[in-house]
């Protein structure tokens, strides 16, 4: 409490001194040119919008995100009622209004950037009224730049929709995929933490999604990619390493729609896995693939200088019905005994049934990888699930270990991926 306290008026302090500091400097201003009409009964004036502090020299901003303390400059501000930055009314403190200067600070809940039209025109504006009239000065008061941490289906075909889930999500104008191609087709949430779009036609190339924003877009190394084979290890149609192990390899829209080409099929009915996991993969509940590259040898003669927190397997899923019983396994190690667990039936934060709306995307960070089949230790090095070559075989295995029978579950598996995580994972 006593360090909160001491903040509060440290804070309290410094904004009266850069007042006092301000205060000063407008006395000089004014005593050495006087400016006509700048007393009272004077419409308002702005002259720019600089930074708080002296250091800046009073150095002028680019713009204002959340947070920023900042001070617009002009004349005739003494009177004045009402700030508004969007079109938004702001609170602020008379204390620190002077004739030709006021000190504000950017506060994320008054700005509601969630709840504005990024098309309105009173984006990009700072309007200030006095008393005596108002003024309405061009700049930039925007949020941080939008941060995408996962695409709900990274390859959705076009019309479908898909949802991009991360951070500061609002405030958009239009939504660029690879290739340049943009659309307007698309909704967020007033919190900024998703954003649906409709994927546009002619979309052929793989990379990144960009949000744009007034003056902001988020940043690519930040941001995983839309349509993209980097990493891929097997899609069933051009990049192929399958072995078996599933009910079926089949592009049939009547069993799961909205994929692209061929994919894995896994049904079981009235299932129980064996005791034995050598016996876990043959009742096409599997898919099993060949041995691929995942690091070059050289990478390995230090292996614990690659951070396992770094990469992940990636695939697309599909499962229609209800699933509350049993495990996804991704097995991988010369005896397949490293696991990646996926039940998210299971979560401690949000348990209960899970299905997906079509297919999905979902990242599995080889950080959680454990040996005994899941159950073990957690992998330290990515040498002990490959070869000396950086080269490991793939099993994606449902596992029924509830003790009970599933009586029917069914799963389509598409675009199996390793490569280096983009953004938080599950």
């Amino acid at each position: 409490m006593k360090s909160r306290f001491f903040k509060i008026i440290s804070q309290a302090a410094f904004l009266l001194a850069v007042f006092a500091f301000l205060t000063i400097s407008s006395f000089m201003m004014t005593s050495c040119d006087i400016i006509s009409g700048s007393g009272s009964g004077s419409s308002p004036e702005i002259i720019a919008i600089r930074y708080l502090d002296p250091e800046m020299d009073n150095a002028e901003m680019d713009d204002v995100v959340p947070g920023d303390h900042f001070v617009i400059h002009g004349r005739n501000l003494k009177t004045t009622r009402r700030i508004y930055i969007n079109g938004v009314a702001i609170t602020f403190n008379p204390v620190y209004v002077t004739d030709t200067d006021i000190v504000l600070q950017a506060r994320g809940n008054d700005l509601d950037f969630g709840n504005l039209d990024p098309f309105s025109e009173d984006i990009g504006f700072i309007r200030v009224v006095t008393k005596y009239g108002e003024v309405r000065h061009e700049f930039p008061v925007v949020p941080e730049f939008p941060i995408i941490d996962r695409i709900s289906h990274e390859f959705a075909k076009a019309g479908a929709p898909i949802q991009l889930i991360g951070r500061r999500l609002y405030m958009i104008q239009r939504v660029e995929f690879p290739g340049g191609i943009e659309t307007t087709e698309f909704m967020f949430d007033t919190d900024g933490e998703w954003l649906e779009v409709i994927v546009p036609e002619g979309v052929t190339e793989g990379g990144n999604i960009f949000v744009h924003g007034p003056g902001r877009v988020n940043r690519p190394s930040l941001s995983p990619e839309f349509n993209s084979t980097r990493g891929m290890l097997t899609d069933f149609d051009e990049y192929d390493l399958y072995l078996g192990g599933a009910t079926a390899i089949t592009d049939d829209p009547g069993l799961f729609s909205g994929g692209r080409g061929n994919y894995a099929y896994l049904h079981v009915s009235d299932y129980e896995s064996p005791a034995s996991p050598d016996e876990w993969g043959k009742q096409g509940n599997a898919v099993h693939l060949d041995k691929s590259q995942f690091f070059e040898p050289e990478d390995l003669e230090d292996p614990r200088a690659i951070s396992v927190r770094q990469y992940s397997i990636k695939m697309d899923i599909n499962i229609p019905e209800a699933w509350d019983r049993g495990r996804i396994l991704v097995l991988l190690g010369e005896n397949l005994d490293y696991a990646l667990t996926f039940a998210p039936w299971d979560d401690r934060t949000n348990p209960g049934p899970y299905s997906t709306e079509g297919w999905e995307t979902v990242e599995l960070s080889i950080q959680t990888m454990r040996d005994n089949y899941g159950r073990g230790r957690v992998m330290r090095s990515v040498d002990q699930f490959l070869d000396e070559k950086g080269q490991t075989a793939i099993s994606i295995v449902y596992v029924n270990d509830s003790g009970q029978p599933v009586p029917e579950f069914r799963l389509g598996i598409d675009n199996i991926r390793f490569l280096r995580v983009s953004g938080p994972v599950l």
